[in-house]
């Protein structure tokens, strides 16, 4: 797991908290740099340059013009706020950071970024944590285009977590168990493997041997923290709000994989 540098997408100021420090939790123990990116989104831009177009005051609720260059403003003010917290959060652990601010459609942007990077960090959405709120839509479209590791974050939850990889074939989820069982280490957590029915690792076999690299007797790991339940699907494996469940999206149907994902309530490692 050769992970040196990490994504985070962020926008609103108290959504961004939570992912930024996970980033940084991750970046501390696996020795790698955080880089933040704030998208000011061209879409708002392009709604601003209407004469009719208004916006809903957060302190008063009432209506104020929404003009392209009150947009630019505040847009202004939230990065600096946004580059200030990511600032003061990595010096006063040590962890090496950057931040860039840029323009343009946001799946876009992010995506560009992505390919320079290891894991992306996205929030699952910016609003407060509760269980029932949906993953959105920036979140759902990295989960289906985004080629790297894709931890979709909920507020809320903190390092370290219960660390559950879901898994099919062994020779499939060689992903899944690899990051189930460095991340429990890393973080000292408790790790465990779901699978649909009962596997048999043959010693002699390609995946053992790539597991042998990262664990010693990985037999009798595996089988020490492997579960079995027959039938199980993620979208209907349900958990505690602070566990984490790691699978690869090549287990979906992609057809369904977006409705799927927006069902599973926890925090996700994608891989």
């Amino acid at each position: 797991m050769n992970v040196s540098s990490i994504l985070v997408a962020i926008d609103s100021y108290s959504g961004s908290r939570p992912v930024i420090k996970t980033a940084i939790d991750l970046a501390m123990k696996l020795n790698a740099e955080v880089r933040a990116m704030y998208i000011e989104d061209d879409q708002w831009f392009e709604v601003s340059k209407f004469s009719f177009s208004q916006q809903i005051s957060s302190f008063t609720g009432q209506l104020l013009p929404f003009s392209e260059t009150s947009l630019a403003e505040e847009s202004k003010a939230l990065g600096s706020l946004l580059e200030n917290m990511l600032s003061s959060m990595s010096r006063k652990v040590e962890v090496k950071y950057s931040y860039r601010s840029i323009r343009g459609i946001v799946d876009q942007k992010l995506l560009e970024a992505a390919s320079e990077s290891d894991l992306m960090v996205i929030g699952r959405n910016r609003y407060p944590a509760r269980r029932s709120v949906k993953v959105g839509r920036t979140s759902l479209h990295m989960a289906k285009h985004c080629k790297i590791p894709l931890l979709i974050w909920n507020n809320g939850v903190n390092f370290p977590v219960h660390l559950t990889g879901l898994c099919k074939e062994p020779g499939e989820s060689f992903e899944t168990i690899k990051w189930s069982i460095l991340l429990s280490e890393k973080f000292e957590g408790v790790a465990k493997l779901i699978w649909d029915k009962q596997h048999q690792i043959d010693k002699d076999s390609l995946i053992h041997k790539k597991l042998e690299r990262i664990v010693d007797d990985p037999v009798s790991v595996i089988n020490r923290i492997s579960e079995i339940r027959p039938g199980f699907t993620p979208e209907r494996y349900r958990a505690g709000f602070h566990e984490l469940l790691i699978f690869q999206r090549s287990i979906f149907d992609p057809d369904l994989m977006q409705e799927s994902i927006r069902q599973i309530p926890n925090s996700m490692l994608l891989l």
